[in-house]
């Protein structure tokens, strides 16, 4: 379990505080950002340098849960996460017309619910964060038929359904 500095790990009547934790009033508290370890009666924090938490310049992928005429909405995973080299939490995330790298009229027709990008944070801030695929290897991964929902088939610059529907999507170059 990933923990934060100041959150709580257990009551001084049921461990001791090991390393990287912090004890007031008989509580015990993390001291650092890291994984919880226990052994025994002892509760520690193992500090992890490879946790990935949202920052600029973070590569992620993103599935578009809802999606306005002046954003979508994204559900996002680091990339270290996905391929296995750190940890971390998942997060949301908006993508903005001026992230797409070209003009955008409507957001709805670009992206979709349930498509699915790999794109990098370019703001991060407690209000929240702002994604970018203006770069030419970010860009849409999956996409789905907005007709029949099935997952659709990359040809060339374009995304091509069995059902016959073509959709237009910036392609990630990976």
């Amino acid at each position: 379990m990933i923990v934060f500095p100041g959150d709580f790990l257990a009551h001084g009547e049921e461990a001791e505080g090991g390393a990287n934790t912090v004890e007031r009033e008989d509580d015990i508290y993390a001291a650092v950002m890291g994984e919880v370890v226990r052994k025994g009666r002892v509760v520690s924090v193992m500090s992890k340098k490879h946790i990935c938490l949202p920052r600029r310049g973070l590569e992620v992928y993103g599935i578009v849960v809802s999606h306005t005429p002046s954003k979508a909405v994204l559900y996002c995973v680091p990339a270290c996460v996905v391929s296995g080299k750190g940890r971390g939490l998942g997060f949301m995330a908006a993508l903005e017309p001026r992230g797409m790298g070209k003009f955008v009229k409507d957001m709805r027709y670009e992206a979709r619910i349930g498509d699915i990008l790999f794109g990098q944070v370019v703001v991060s801030t407690r209000e929240g964060n702002i994604i970018s695929i203006s770069a030419p290897k970010y860009g849409f991964i999956a996409v789905f038929c907005p007709k029949c929902r099935k997952r659709m088939v990359k040809k060339g610059n374009v995304f091509v359904c069995k059902c016959g529907n073509i959709e237009r999507r910036k392609i990630a170059r990976r």
